[in-house]
């Protein structure tokens, strides 16, 4: 997606992504569960957030269960990647990508794009993790908790991905209340997919 860097902010629509996985290897681990939120123009979140569990198709160890509290159980009759790809991808055309650790988050999903034969995803992908350490480098960590704590946005349900999306969301836009142009923000928070 080509975007003109040079154009205020205020004029992109912008999709905050995460994923709980089954590990950290994308390559052997598999997504269990995503959530979008979508900011459209003018740092309008939508009120409707999309977030549904998948099925990875391997069980899910259990110390990724005692830190998201979800089962293998619960996933059973879940949908596969495969059957959401489509959908998914149409859903974030036309957006900026934006996730806390983007490079996990965009590393799991075109992992999964690849493995269902489609392209991977070629969005502008803002990383908030890379804006922390730049806006607030003396943080004791930059985790999402610690910076949401900062920023004075308040949380619950971390480790899931449809409350992280949502403190990912409002501390992007804290974070980018400063920044007029998206060249500007690419330049800090940018990723290269």
């Amino acid at each position: 997606m080509l975007c003109d860097l040079k154009s205020p902010i205020q004029k992109f629509n912008f999709a905050v992504i995460d994923v709980e996985t089954t590990g950290l290897s994308p390559y052997s681990d598999r997504i269990i569960e995503i959530a979008i939120v979508y900011i459209d123009r003018g740092n309008k979140i939508d009120t409707d957030p999309y977030s549904e569990l998948l099925n990875p198709g391997i069980p899910i160890p259990w110390n990724i269960t005692a830190i998201t509290g979800i089962t293998t159980r619960q996933t059973r009759k879940a949908r596969q990647f495969k059957q959401i790809a489509d959908e998914l991808k149409r859903s974030l055309e036309h957006r900026i990508l934006v996730a806390h650790n983007s490079s996990f988050d965009l590393g799991f999903l075109n992992a999964e794009f690849k493995r269902c034969r489609r392209k991977p995803l070629s969005n502008t992908v803002l990383c908030t993790l890379k804006m922390s350490r730049h806006f607030f480098p003396d943080l004791e960590n930059h985790r999402l908790n610690t910076v949401a704590h900062h920023l004075g946005v308040t949380g619950n349900n971390y480790h899931r991905a449809l409350g992280d999306t949502l403190v990912t969301a409002q501390v992007f836009i804290e974070s980018t209340r400063e920044i007029e142009t998206l060249g500007k923000l690419v330049q800090i928070a940018g990723q290269n997919n």
